[in-house]
């Protein structure tokens, strides 16, 4: 069986020799690559189970249809990269970067995405029910017909954000940025606002 340095020592080789990285028949599943480069690969139906990819580079990267449950992809850059239909259930995607990132259909549920910076990403159709949310920053991202049930969006920057019959259900928005115009669009029964920061319209 392959130790996690043989596993990352073969993907670093394979870049470096053919330029890009071919993972069929690797095993990656709770293999620690925390801080590799992998931006720009071709990682899609990767079963990634409690993989780290901490610090890693995943920028540009195609991983649709992976399964990163139980994933530690804390302060990794996933900008710009193809998530869809993705599953990320129970991910660590604290303080990662989601810039541009596509997350459509993908499952983020009870998630950590603390800090996240997701400026223009789009999460169109993503369940991200029960996950923390807390200061991440969802400028100008598309939300369209997301689940975000019971998500604790407190301290989050909504700005521009389309939240378009978006499930509000149980969130709670305390300290949350946003236009009272955005959420007139979203399914918000039981949702917290009683601290929220209304942007004027």
């Amino acid at each position: 069986m392959e130790t996690d340095e043989n596993i990352r020592e073969r993907l670093t080789k394979m870049r470096e020799a053919l330029g890009k990285v071919d993972i069929c028949r690797i095993d990656l599943i709770g293999v620690d690559l925390s801080g590799i480069d992998l931006s720009g690969e071709n990682l899609n139906n990767v079963d990634a189970t409690r993989v780290d990819l901490s610090a890693s580079n995943l920028s540009r990267s195609l991983l649709r249809v992976s399964n990163f449950s139980n994933a530690n992809l804390m302060e990794s850059d996933c900008s710009f990269a193809i998530l869809t239909f993705s599953t990320l259930y129970k991910a660590n995607l604290t303080r990662a970067s989601l810039i541009g990132a596509d997350l459509s259909g993908a499952t983020l549920v009870k998630s950590d995405l603390t800090e996240a910076d997701a400026r223009n990403s789009i999460l169109d159709f993503a369940n991200l029910s029960g996950s923390n949310l807390s200061k991440i920053n969802l400028n100008n991202a598309r939300l369209i017909q997301a689940d975000l049930t019971g998500t604790n969006l407190s301290g989050s920057d909504l700005t521009g954000a389309d939240l378009t019959l978006s499930s509000l259900i149980d969130a709670d928005l305390s300290n949350a940025k946003v236009k009272r115009s955005q959420l007139s669009r979203a399914w918000t029964k039981r949702t917290l606002t009683e601290k929220t920061i209304w942007i004027n319209e």
